[in-house]
């Protein structure tokens, strides 16, 4: 079974320029970003699963929201 995990936030203080885009960013890049703390409440256990290549995708968008979806 395969499950995507997926979230959008907005940080102001990555507005840019709407005529550059959406733009997709490298998962090295966005270790420097700050991230919402997800919590599921109620888990007993919980891991994620570790492969060599990293199945995460990373869209942030000119208004400042980051689309984050990880497989």
């Amino acid at each position: 079974m395969n499950c995507y995990f997926r979230q959008r936030w907005r940080d102001e203080r990555l507005q840019f320029a709407e005529e550059v885009g959406v733009l997709s960013l490298s998962t090295s890049m966005l270790e420097r970003l700050w991230r919402p703390d997800t919590v599921f409440y109620n888990s007993k256990y919980s891991y994620l699963h570790t492969i060599p290549t990293s199945n995460r995708l990373w869209r942030l968008f000119p208004d400042g929201s980051i689309w984050y979806s990880s497989r």
